[in-house]
């Protein structure tokens, strides 16, 4: 986790993580500003307007964590998109999807089933 985060670090950009089917992001960097210097897609921008949780102490807190279902990060450059893919792939047992925009990473034992559930729950659904 650390090589992974070291990665993201060392570039411009903005990051968000899912953990028991949360999303978590850094209360410090979640604002309009920072949104469109680092190319935020508004469809991102409204679910972490409405359900992600603010952290204060982000970076700490993220380094820490275990259990990390996925990470999102947007880049201030759009053009280091691949090449910071390149390094995260070389790292070994990471999924990395590609967007225009950004990059989507989870441990390749990882989906996206929990946090579904988490959602559906918190929006009152059933999760079938």
């Amino acid at each position: 986790m650390k090589k992974l985060l070291d990665i993201f670090y060392s570039y411009e950009m903005y990051l968000s993580f899912r953990k028991d089917g949360k999303l978590f992001v850094d209360a410090e960097s979640s604002s309009k500003e920072n949104f469109e210097y680092n190319n935020v897609c508004k469809e991102h921008a409204n679910v972490v307007e409405k359900y992600a949780v603010c952290l204060e102490n982000f970076r700490e807190t993220v380094y820490k964590s275990d259990n990390v279902e996925s990470m999102v990060a947007f880049f201030h450059d759009k053009n280091v998109i691949s090449e910071c893919r390149k390094k995260i792939e070389a790292l070994g047992g990471i999924i990395v999807v590609q967007m225009w925009d950004n990059l989507e990473v989870m441990s390749d034992e990882a989906g996206k089933g929990k946090a579904l559930v988490s959602l559906a729950e918190s929006l009152g659904l059933s999760a079938d």
